[in-house]
């Protein structure tokens, strides 16, 4: 059993230079904590010497096999002439998007080019998404042991929140979304022993940073890629011929007394969590973004017509919004900044992704990669609603892996 063990992490050791950068620019991702961060560097880094291969290869178009990639190629560049257009608006909200396009750009073109490459990021995010937790678990272990206040590393601004190297629990709750699935998948379908084991244990460590990051958006994000795993394994006619009934059963009810244990019942000090973090949300957090969506259709027809029809800019949003408020909704930001055009540019991009991912499973049910991939990308689109998500770097790794 340990030789397995053993065997299995030294597979996931990266053995040429493409594979260990695309490896640790997944693995960096751990540090989300600045807008600037150390993932940023490695990915522009590779980003400058794949530019410079492909113009010297001229093969730019590996890039553009299919629809999506035109889609988000015109997004992108409606977003970039907005620049010239647009005078006040927030370059750095703009900057960001495309600095997503370019990164999946960047992950497709290597995904597409090099057979053995599409794994190493995931690889690198998992390593990341599993480190994470672990050091989220020991906090709050160590915090229910009143060995640690709430004002340390690893807790989100004073609060009971885990958010470890990241700036923002709902974040950092929706970056161990897909790596919960993964794990999942794997824990419950493969034979392997070692694999198994590992997987079980990584998903119970993700499973309970995505409790503690205390994000809703995340937990729903969760609950949409189960029930997508839920309908792929129902629609293959023999679900327990792919997942072990015995071991669905156990990790459901384990994960059900964890998830009660922790929100109801481990004090942490004089409180719960649910106590501590949950219970007013309904009135500190969500009544704001109810206030703002619920306000919205008035100060974004206030506009100009051209406005409606072309946006305002990038991160202009906040600017009209009651309060300064954010969007909290990637799809009303994408409308309100780059307009009627701009929003029906990014969903044929979302939609056309998702088009050939189920083509791709109809063709191959088999393929449980693209069963996870399916769910982690429809619980994130579902999340979206809820949360500002264009900046999210994994999602853009995501995307460029399909």
């Amino acid at each position: 059993m340990k030789t397995n063990i053993v065997q299995h992490i030294v597979r996931q050791i990266p053995h040429s230079t493409l594979h260990t950068i695309l490896f640790l620019a997944a693995f960096l991702l751990l540090f989300s904590w600045t807008d600037v961060a150390p993932a940023d560097v490695v990915f522009i880094t590779l980003g400058v010497a794949t530019v410079a291969i492909i113009v010297y290869r001229r093969r730019i178009g590996e890039l553009f096999r299919d629809g999506k990639a035109y889609a988000v190629l015109a997004f992108a560049a409606y977003v970039s002439l907005s620049f010239f257009l647009i005078s006040e608006q927030s370059y750095v909200f703009g900057l960001t998007t495309l600095y997503g396009v370019g990164v999946y750009f960047l992950v497709r073109y290597w995904a597409t080019t090099d057979a053995g490459a599409s794994a190493w990021p995931i690889r690198g995010y998992l390593a990341a998404a599993i480190l994470s937790s672990l050091l989220g678990a020991g906090a709050y272990a160590a915090h229910a042991l009143s060995l640690v206040g709430r004002d340390t590393l690893f807790f989100w601004q004073g609060d009971v929140r885990v958010a470890v190297f990241f700036d923002d629990p709902v974040v950092y709750g929706a970056f161990l979304a897909p790596a919960l699935l993964i794990c999942l998948v794997y824990a419950l379908s493969t034979t392997r022993s070692a694999v198994r084991g590992l997987s079980t244990v990584a998903f119970f460590l993700i499973y309970l940073n995505i409790i503690l990051s205390g994000s809703r958006g995340a937990w729903l994000n969760v609950g949409i890629g189960l029930a997508v795993l839920a309908a792929l394994a129902v629609f293959n006619k023999n679900p327990w011929r792919l997942f072990s009934l015995r071991r669905t059963v156990s990790v459901g009810i384990s994960s059900a007394i964890i998830g009660l244990l922790v929100l109801f019942i481990i004090p942490l000090g004089s409180e719960t969590y649910y106590e501590a973090t949950l219970k007013d949300r309904l009135v500190t957090s969500d009544a704001p973004r109810f206030a703002t969506w619920k306000a919205a259709p008035v100060f974004s027809s206030a506009r100009p017509p051209a406005e409606k029809i072309f946006g305002s800019g990038s991160g202009t949003f906040e600017r009209y919004s009651p309060d300064g408020i954010s969007a909290h909704n990637t799809y009303l930001r994408v409308l309100f900044e780059q307009g009627v055009l701009g929003l029906v540019l990014f969903t044929l991009f979302l939609l056309a992704a998702l088009y050939s991912l189920i083509r791709r499973i109809q063709r191959e049910p088999w393929q449980i990669r693209q069963w996870f991939f399916l769910a982690a990308l429809s619980g994130a689109l579902v999340q979206a609603f809820f949360i500002d998500a264009l900046h999210w770097r994994h999602l853009w790794i995501l995307l460029g892996l399909l």
